[in-house]
């Protein structure tokens, strides 16, 4: 397993690191700010806090797994922060916003008790995604925040959407399906 690190955009070319081994979080901490961190195939038993302007990619998205083994959260992310095509599972969020806006691109998120995806506050762009519960927790939850979501993969959960506190979230081109309630709004 290992990581490269890439400065800039998320589509910079220029190297500025090397494949290191050693737990994910310490590579990423390794990266520097404003980073684009490219993680290789395997599965990382642990739990990831992304820091600010930095994006996590997996190299190769089917075969690269953060498994939180019960994490309150598989990953946080920092503000303008993102992670893109990873599978994620196993904690009682599989992804959290923690108040700030982030990204989360090509995504598979299963197996979490609470929140497949958790925006609290904030916003996010959550596009392309499949998140699949197992019908005992909420596949999205908007608390308190405005995002962006389109083009995800929302199925088998108790709810599929909850948006709560007043905010609406910008909804298109999503698919629910088998979720006991597709979409709820609290106030």
């Amino acid at each position: 397993m290992g990581v490269r690190y890439l400065t800039g955009l998320l589509f910079a070319t220029s190297l500025a690191g090397s494949v290191l081994a050693g737990p994910l979080q310490d590579q990423i901490n390794a990266a520097g700010p404003n980073s684009v961190v490219e993680v290789a195939p395997g599965t990382y038993l642990e739990n990831i806090t992304v820091p600010d302007g930095t994006f996590v990619v997996a190299t190769d998205p089917e075969q690269t797994i953060l498994d939180g083994a019960g994490a309150a959260s598989v990953v946080e992310l920092g503000r303008d922060a993102a992670i893109v095509g990873f599978t994620i599972r196993n904690g009682k969020a599989g992804i959290n916003n923690r108040g700030r806006f982030v990204g989360v691109f090509e995504c598979t998120v299963s197996d979490f008790t609470e929140y497949g995806i958790l925006i609290e506050g904030g916003s996010a762009a959550v596009l392309h995604n499949t998140v699949s519960g197992q019908r005992n927790a909420t596949g999205i939850g908007c608390l308190a925040a405005n995002p962006y979501i389109a083009y995800n993969l929302i199925q088998s959960n108790m709810c599929g959407l909850l948006s709560r506190m007043n905010f609406i979230p910008v909804l298109e081109a999503n698919v629910f399906r088998g979720n006991d309630l597709a979409i709820q709004v609290q106030e």
